[in-house]
């Protein structure tokens, strides 16, 4: 699916070239084109349940436009870059702005957020971007490949294997992997399956 197909609102032409430009640049490897595109399915398939359509799509557009590997600041720059971009090529764009900067700040913070006090939109975000933990082995495994080799730009081999042993072990034993009954009906299992694999 091309990532500009049904939207919410009108996405000018030049404003679509600009972000596939972004995706698209060298030594990206999961944070990619496709990985947007898998989001925006997602976004479609359960259409009804977002109340706010526009800032939620646009927020899959622009979660991870800026993307330096060891950089503390990628969604906070993603943020403003977006920010920038709505605003200069929607001209209703500040009416939903602030909630697409808020999801996408949220990115920032899978780990440390707490279910209770997310709303069931925020929860169902957060959600789709993670639900690549319970697809299915074949493409968990190319997942896991496509990380290592964005982050072994910055870091030794040994390091990130160090970090990301830690990483799949804490969300193992996390109660909740999902935030939304949603997801954790449908991915819970799988996922688990995938990151004690």
């Amino acid at each position: 699916m091309n990532i500009f197909t049904n939207p919410p609102l009108s996405i000018p032409l030049i404003m679509q070239q600009e972000i596939q430009e972004q995706y698209t640049k060298p030594k990206r490897f999961y944070h990619t084109i496709e990985h947007v595109e898998s989001l925006i399915e997602q976004y479609h398939s359960i259409h009804n349940l977002w109340e706010n359509h526009c800032a939620v799509y646009l927020a899959f557009l622009y979660h991870d436009i800026i993307y330096e590997y060891g950089a503390k600041d990628n969604e906070e720059q993603s943020a403003i870059f977006a920010q920038k971009h709505i605003l200069k090529y929607i001209p209703n764009g500040k009416n939903f702005l602030p909630r697409t900067m808020h999801l996408i700040r949220q990115t920032a913070l899978h780990g440390q957020l707490q279910r209770k006090d997310l709303d069931q939109e925020e929860r169902l975000f957060l959600d789709c971007d993670m639900s690549i933990l319970g697809s299915n082995p074949a493409k968990f495994k190319e997942y896991e490949n496509q990380i290592e080799q964005e982050y072994t730009q910055v870091y030794s081999k040994i390091l990130y294997k160090i970090g990301r042993k830690q990483f799949r072990k804490n969300l193992y034993k996390a109660p909740r992997i999902f935030f939304s009954d949603l997801f954790h009906q449908k991915y819970d299992n799988q996922a688990r399956k995938n990151l004690s694999s």
